[in-house]
């Protein structure tokens, strides 16, 4: 599998293309950085117009790719409040990811860039590379992602509520029984999964 990665020329960790004193800039950072100016501008530009009362051009796409979205968690929830209250962080990871992947389609973005002698082998390093295509930005997401939804977790339910879905001793206080027993590992098995989760979101 080494062999094969070295051979298309496949690399995990995004290439430095500059410092800045200590701090590696990464071609895959670079993006990251362009999206989220992107993602701020527009949410500036699109504040300061006057919303109108009945939308027309870009607030009229922008209102039904937003209500969309609600619609669709609310589909998950079961509940518009609650839909509301998670659609941000949703929609801010989905559209990132998004755009990240089609800035990646873009001519010139991983061609264009300096050759480098790597391991006595020469390689392209190229000076923008899809955001989404450094591990380190989707373990961050992963990361994002699963605390998330641990922070909401606790905020809907309270934090004994939302712990004993792992950790249950409860049952086995209570009744010392075969199928609390089996929970129980249930419990374990689910904490687990959360763990195992970051690691599958990540790649």
């Amino acid at each position: 599998l080494t062999g094969l990665l070295a051979f298309m020329n496949i690399s995990l960790a995004a290439e430095p293309v500059l410092h800045l004193g200590s701090f590696p800039v990464t071609n895959s950072f670079i993006v990251a950085v362009i999206l989220m100016f992107g993602f701020v501008a527009m949410s500036l530009a699109f504040r300061r117009r006057a919303l109108a009362e009945v939308p027309s051009g870009f607030q009229n796409l922008l209102e039904t790719i937003m209500e969309g979205g609600i619609q669709f968690v609310e589909g998950v929830t079961g509940n518009k409040e609650k839909a509301k209250r998670f659609f941000p962080l949703v929609a801010t990871i989905f559209f990132f990811v998004l755009l990240s992947n089609w800035f990646g389609l873009l001519p010139g973005v991983g061609s264009v860039g300096l050759w480098e002698e790597h391991a006595g082998k020469s390689i392209l390093v190229p000076f923008l590379r899809s955001a989404s295509a450094d591990l380190n930005t989707t373990l961050a997401i992963a990361l994002i992602s699963v605390l998330g939804t641990q922070f909401f977790g606790i905020i809907v339910l309270g934090f004994i509520k939302h712990a004993s879905k792992y950790i249950n001793f409860r049952g086995l206080i209570k009744h010392f029984s075969f199928q609390n027993v089996i929970m129980f590992f249930v419990g374990f098995l689910e904490l687990i999964g959360e763990v195992a989760r970051v690691v599958s979101f990540s790649f």
